[in-house]
């Protein structure tokens, strides 16, 4: 399967997503209630309970507004006091927020508990003098998962190994196979994000009516996430919006999905970009960056004959392009206005580098073609799906899957020479020559730069020479590290990660994916697109040790996301949180 050839099923429609950046240390989250999310809240079934004493004059705990694993914590003081909340239940997750410095009226989240149990909740408050200190004691019982969660397997072989914290990945919902008979009830909201915790268990989700795309963290202990690739959503761990901004396609090309569900909400304040998509996530200036996207018309006369001997599925011969979709990233100010940006044909021109999917036909409803209804001749040409600043080395590093590059460029203005620059680029027969014995990566996703200037990345495997139906070789996925040396112009493989099926055939995710460090060293790798022979997709996260030295690395944490058999989930990145509560 080929990346933005297809769609999952929704009841809107939907694809990708998961986050980037991971900002550590269980520390105090703000409540911050700005509007109404648009979205009915699911039926929470939890029970708590309340008590009073001198100093503490009311404490109640209730289930939380937007999940039966949430909840909310009131409390009322005689006096100014500070407050501490402790909670105590099966897991290892649980967690409660504080209230920024001393007050008297107070309400704190309880995160990260597991489905139908119960947890004893410890409020103590001590005055602001010093001279009171109280504590009381509560109860709270989680309610049941809503029916229609997607299935999770997981193996969790040496735990002490493990990077702790919550994994958090979103889920998307494929259905049962196209030739089925399962008569499977569709989820009634469309967008979900998981979170799990050391054993496997749910102990987080959010449920919106449209797709979750790409989610990352912020330094407020929020949540940045992108609805469908048009939308722009920060919301609190409570699951409450805080703001929401749609981009060009949602308030003007294209404001309803093909279901005719609205993309757009009370408080959606509209910005001057087309998409928000694959990546989005909020920088250490206060800065959201992301990947945008742009029409480029072509000159027919240079197209005339491009695409001769190319047909579609059905053997219907592929028209010649006359034009196409680039991507351009884009960083943005919080408010939605653009600070800069960063064109992919501002360093390529698409007939010069014309990439693998110029002569593919393309689908309607698929990213970014969908974006564009009034244009049925658009070709997407660079897809790419990963943006991210390296600033120890002031370096922009794009992913672009359809030029099977990865590009880096000056970000800023420095002694070495202007903002924008393009400073690098690993392709296939680039410039930059391959030290050792390493190759390297076919349609790649989710770059991450490395505290010691490496870039870890997820390496898919389409395309790669030597391997298909035709080599007579299986296709391959990889998790991979590069280091990079511009005034060598060279680039080292200097670690690889392969994954293999119980039939011991490679594991081959050909959408989709990721691989991110954690705080302990480990490497957290998502396969997100794998399909089995009956064209049923599903995710596989694990968890690895690495060893450069000898490249046997050690999984400590399998999960699988759907059933591989009867009904397709994915996953299109995942993060590893220390902890639900972070921020500053």
């Amino acid at each position: 399967m080929t990346e933005g050839n297809s769609r999952p099923f929704n009841k809107s429609t939907r694809l990708y997503g998961l986050g980037r950046i991971l900002i550590g240390g269980a520390v105090a989250l703000a409540f911050i209630a700005a509007g109404c999310s648009g979205d009915d809240s699911q039926e929470n079934e939890a029970k708590g309970s309340s008590a009073a004493g001198d100093l503490i004059t009311s404490a109640e705990v209730r289930p939380g507004p937007n999940s039966v694993l949430s909840a909310e914590l009131e409390i009322e003081t005689a006096s100014d006091s500070a407050i501490e909340v402790t909670v105590d239940g099966p897991g290892d997750s649980a967690v409660a927020g504080s209230p920024d410095g001393e007050t008297a009226n107070a309400t704190v989240p309880v995160l990260g508990m597991r489905a139908n149990e119960t947890y004893e909740i410890e409020v103590t408050a001590t005055s602001t003098d010093g001279d009171e200190t109280e504590s009381l004691d509560l109860t709270f019982h989680t309610g049941s998962l809503p029916e229609d969660f997607p299935p999770l397997d997981v193996t969790v072989s040496e735990p002490d190994a493990m990077s702790p914290g919550v994994t958090l990945f979103n889920a998307m919902y494929w259905g049962p196979p196209d030739d089925s008979d399962v008569e499977i009830e569709d989820p009634d909201d469309a967008g979900l994000i998981l979170g799990v915790d050391s054993s496997g268990e749910t102990v987080w989700y959010y449920q919106t009516e449209l797709t979750v795309s790409d989610v990352s963290t912020t330094d407020r202990g929020t949540l940045l996430i992108s609805v469908d690739d048009v939308v722009i959503r920060e919301i609190d761990m409570a699951g409450k919006v805080i703001r929401e901004q749609g981009t060009l396609v949602a308030t003007e090309y294209s404001p309803t999905d093909i279901e005719g569900t609205t993309f757009l909400s009370d408080i959606t304040e509209p910005i001057d970009i087309d998409s928000s998509h694959h990546e989005l996530y909020e920088m250490s200036n206060g800065n959201t960056l992301t990947i945008s996207t742009e029409i480029i018309d072509l000159d027919p006369a240079r197209t005339a004959g491009l695409c001769d001997g190319k047909t579609n599925d059905d053997g219907e011969p592929i028209p010649d392009p006359q034009a196409v979709v680039g991507d351009v990233v884009t960083e943005l100010t919080p408010d939605g206005e653009v600070v800069q940006e960063w064109a992919i044909s501002d360093y390529f021109a698409p007939l010069d580098r014309q990439g693998t999917d110029m002569c593919t036909e393309p689908i309607a409803i698929a990213p970014p073609n969908w974006f564009y209804p009034h244009r049925e001749d658009l070709r997407d040409w660079t897809h790419a799906n990963a943006a991210v600043v390296d600033e120890a080395t002031n370096t922009l590093i794009v992913s672009s899957r359809h030029l099977n590059s990865l590009m880096g460029i000056r970000y800023a203005e420095d002694e070495n020479g202007p903002a924008g620059e393009l400073l690098w680029d690993i392709v296939p027969d680039g410039s930059l020559a391959m030290v050792g014995d390493g190759e390297v990566a076919y349609h790649g996703h989710a770059v991450e730069p490395q505290p010691d200037g490496t870039l870890l990345y997820y390496d898919n495997g389409n395309g790669r020479p030597g391997t298909g139906p035709d080599a007579g070789v299986p296709p391959f996925s990889r998790a991979v590290i590069f280091r990079v040396d511009p005034d060598a112009a060279t680039v080292e493989q200097v670690w690889e990660h392969r994954d293999v099926l119980p039939d011991g055939s490679p594991v081959f995710a050909g959408f989709l994916s990721d691989a991110d460090r954690l705080d302990n060293g480990n490497i957290l790798i998502t396969h997100g697109g794998v399909s089995t022979e009956a064209e049923l997709n599903y995710s596989r996260l694990v968890e690895v040790v690495p060893n450069f030295e000898t490249g046997e690395n050690e999984i400590v944490f399998d999960a699988i996301l759907g059933d591989q058999e009867t009904i397709g989930w994915t996953a299109y990145r995942a993060e590893r949180l220390p902890s639900l509560v972070f921020g500053e």
